[in-house]
């Protein structure tokens, strides 16, 4: 709704309202799902949203898209999100997160543990 194709506002403010409306919304909880088989379907709208800002020809390859639009590509901005809290998390140590990622004993199945789950024929 803010651009159309001979008015509306310029790449910077849709810059700024793709990053606080769309982005923040695409990424909320990123650092748990970035791995996702799903994460596809979120990259494909943000690469829309992405040629709404920069205003290129259609054939444009996606890869340009970040450089015209001059945001950090989904995948990147993903995975900053994941080491921004694991480093906060390492600076509270007394956190869930912490504890969870570096004091949790490594459980292992018992070796005949299999047998157990298998029906009884």
């Amino acid at each position: 709704m803010l651009a159309g194709t001979g008015w509306g506002a310029d790449a910077k403010t849709l810059r700024v309202a793709a990053l606080s409306l769309v982005y923040s919304t695409a990424e909320y909880g990123s650092q748990v799902w970035c791995n996702s088989t799903h994460v596809r379907k979120i990259d494909t709208q943000l690469n829309s949203v992405m040629r709404v800002i920069s205003g290129p020809v259609k054939s444009t390859p996606l890869q340009w898209l970040p450089a015209l639009a001059n945001i950090k590509p989904p995948h990147i901005r993903r995975k900053d999100a994941l080491v921004k809290t694991i480093k906060k998390s390492v600076d509270y140590k007394n956190s869930l997160l912490y504890q969870m990622m570096f004091q949790t004993p490594n459980q292992r199945l018992n070796p005949g543990a299999h047998l157990l789950c298998t029906p009884e024929h």
